[in-house]
């Protein structure tokens, strides 16, 4: 190896920095590169759906039993078409009573929901969700959104009890 004069660079060292520049770059690509999909996120709930992006072909809700309180949580809520989860008392007669809250889901999903109630749910007691399809204003309206129907032809409904004791679940 010859000595190179003052202020030139030896090919080796052009070798190496162009490897190390390359190094970087790969290293900034992967690590800002997200390792998930950019899923829709639901202004409702906060959350991203629980699925993928792929507009289902069914409506229908799941809840469980919860704490009583002024929130209720639906497991999923799945929607067809921008939509309303609504969360009302059950009556003494078992027919739906007053509108407790409800939350807008803008498009078509699977979501996690949160639902804020003008009223606490109490225990022992039972509550009814249901969706509504928006008529396109945005702001829910028992009169004039129209109930969301699943696959038996009937409104998608789902019921839970708030109660102060719930059984642990493992898994």
């Amino acid at each position: 190896m010859e000595p190179n004069p003052r202020g030139s660079i030896a090919p080796w060292q052009w070798i190496v920095t162009v490897i190390v520049v390359i190094a970087i770059i790969l290293l900034i690509v992967f690590f800002t590169r997200s390792s998930t999909p950019n899923l829709p996120v639901s202004p409702a709930s906060g959350t991203a759906p629980i699925s993928a992006p792929v507009p289902p072909t069914t409506n229908s809700v799941i809840v469980a039993d919860q704490f009583p309180g002024n929130v209720a949580y639906i497991t999923s809520a799945q929607v067809t078409r921008p939509a309303w989860v609504v969360v009302r008392e059950i009556l003494p007669t078992g027919k739906a009573g007053t509108v407790l809250g409800n939350t807008y889901l803008p498009e078509a999903g699977i979501f996690p929901v949160r639902v804020e109630l003008s009223k606490s749910t109490l225990d022992k007691k039972s509550y009814i969700v249901e969706l509504y399809e928006d008529n396109g204003d945005k702001v829910f309206n028992l009169a004039n959104d129209v109930a969301l129907i699943g696959t038996n032809g009937k409104p998608v409904t789902a019921t839970f009890k708030a109660t102060s004791v719930l059984n642990e679940v493992k898994g």
